[in-house]
């Protein structure tokens, strides 16, 4: 090609000849002067060499193979000769690593120092097993990542949780004033929207607390704990309650509105017995139904309906 280009799916000879004629974008030639071949390089190799001036400067030798005399060899550091079709192929042929050194075709895995094509760096597939071409400086993760939704999620947390916890204590404390059943039912469902965002905004104020005090920078490599952690799963549960709560009390709220529009012109009841008794039935039905989504798909033997598996 006459462009330059990224080398990244190329290897060994072809790699070498790219990067070393100028043709790949940000690489280096592997082929440096350290690396030319000297007339006693590659000892205990080659016993059929020939000897021969290399460009008028310093003696090498070159090596008969099929009715051609070559000497397409790489010098490693410890004295090794390969051919350049061994020379960043994401393998350490040289047992010292000097073929892959210079090479900019591949990710070396931190803890294991094995080798893996570039483009498997930050892919969201774990090719290293120390995890390390997922969780680096490159492709990094946290539990939250955009920095924006960070300040967001504390701002939110911390004023749903504090006025949330004022309109439950207000609405508690003037609870027994409703003298009508209607007042009564939308305040105790106005209790209840409350508690249930205020949960969410509790939920947004622990995840906040991992993502930025617990884990930072080390979340990467933590993920699999975490997510099957029971910590990760309460606050799971937490958010989960919270936002169902709030769904079934606005539902039955709106249900309740409209009936009273329906219903203008009866004047409403005072609070009774029966009243107080429907009211804590609709209540805990709907804490019930909360709470059972929230934790049914945490049961093991119903698990499996609330994980995607891939296909076959």
């Amino acid at each position: 090609p006459n462009t330059t280009m990224d080398c990244f799916s190329t290897f060994g000879e072809v790699y070498l000849f790219m990067s070393c004629t100028g043709r790949c974008v940000s690489s280096t030639c592997p082929l440096n002067e350290d690396r030319y071949l000297q007339f006693d390089s590659c000892p205990g190799q080659f016993s059929n060499r020939v000897y021969t001036l290399a460009n008028n400067q310093y003696l090498t030798f070159v090596v008969k193979s099929q009715n051609l005399y070559q000497n397409n060899y790489f010098l490693c550091d410890n004295g090794k000769c390969l051919d350049y079709n061994k020379v960043c192929d994401l393998v350490d042929d040289c047992g010292d690593k000097s073929d892959e050194q210079m090479c900019s075709n591949h990710f070396q895995c931190k803890s294991t120092g094995n080798y893996i094509m570039v483009s498997q760096q930050c892919d969201g597939v774990i090719d290293c097993h120390d995890l390390s071409d997922e969780c680096n400086n490159s492709c990094g993760k946290s539990i939250i990542k955009d920095f924006g939704l960070k300040i967001l999620s504390w701002i939110i947390g911390t004023l749903a949780v504090f006025f949330n916890f004022m309109i439950v204590s207000k609405n508690l404390l003037t609870l027994k004033n409703c003298r009508s059943s209607v007042a009564f039912l939308n305040k105790v469902l106005i209790i209840l929207i409350s508690v249930g965002d205020f949960l969410v905004g509790l939920y947004l104020l622990l995840i906040s607390y991992s993502d930025s005090f617990k884990f930072g920078s080390s979340y990467c490599t933590a993920q699999p704990d975490w997510l099957t952690s029971f910590e990760c799963s309460s606050l799971g549960v937490i958010s989960t309650i919270g936002s169902q709560i709030s769904l079934f009390s606005m539902a039955t709220l709106s249900f309740t509105r409209l009936y009273g529009i329906k219903n203008a012109m009866k004047i409403p009841g005072p609070v009774t017995k029966i009243v107080v008794l429907k009211t804590v039935v609709v209540s805990v039905i709907t804490l019930i139904l909360s709470l059972s989504i929230a934790v049914i798909p945490l049961v093991k033997m119903f698990e499996d309906f609330f994980c995607q598996r891939d296909a076959l």
